[in-house]
């Protein structure tokens, strides 16, 4: 049996919530390697991660990134200190697609990498704004890469996408070697 004052907290809740919507929805992702052979041979990647959240934050790290030659890589800080890609970043790209508009997107997260280990993070707020008002707000995750090392060939194109936060077609971010994959890895 409802009591009055259970009956005002619902209402009082019906009046204050918006209709419709979740809040603290979030996706995450192992990031593992992505190679032919076992164990992965180099260029490689040991493990990853990749979160996203419904305010639009995506934060990525990386471990164990080492050359052709096995040597744990170390680009320039160039990015970190300044946000503009020199060539030497590696790139987690985030693939998704707008389920009530069928469109897909692809968002590319640039690392300074050091010691074979690398993080970023972005904020996309314009990541939402494609969606009209009125029109469902979901978003599934289809996947996500490791790039790197970019490239100075992909410079330009990359750094365009990282600027805008996402791209409607094949990201140009996708740079050197695919060393990982969003996720799992059988033993």
């Amino acid at each position: 049996m409802f009591t009055k004052r259970m009956l005002m907290m619902a209402m009082a809740t019906l009046v204050v919530a918006p209709s419709g919507v979740l809040a603290g929805t979030k996706y995450q992702a192992s990031l593992v390697p992505a190679s032919a052979v076992n164990p992965p041979a180099n260029p490689k990647m040991d493990s990853g991660k990749i979160a996203l959240k419904d305010s639009g934050d995506i934060k990525v790290k990386v471990k164990g990134v080492t050359d052709g030659a096995g040597v744990p890589v170390t680009g320039s800080t160039q990015f970190k200190d300044t946000g503009t890609v020199d060539g030497s970043e590696y790139v987690v790209i985030l693939k998704a697609t707008f389920t009530a508009l069928g469109v897909a997107v692809e968002s590319p997260l640039a690392m300074s990498m050091k010691n074979g280990g690398g993080k970023g993070a972005v904020s996309l707020g314009a990541f939402t704004s494609l969606i009209p008002a009125g029109t469902g707000r979901s978003v599934e995750v289809t996947g996500g890469e490791v790039w790197g090392p970019l490239g100075v060939a992909n410079v330009a194109a990359c750094q365009a996408e990282i600027d805008t936060g996402y791209t409607l077609v094949s990201s140009a971010c996708k740079g050197g070697t695919k060393i990982g994959v969003a996720g799992v890895n059988f033993p």
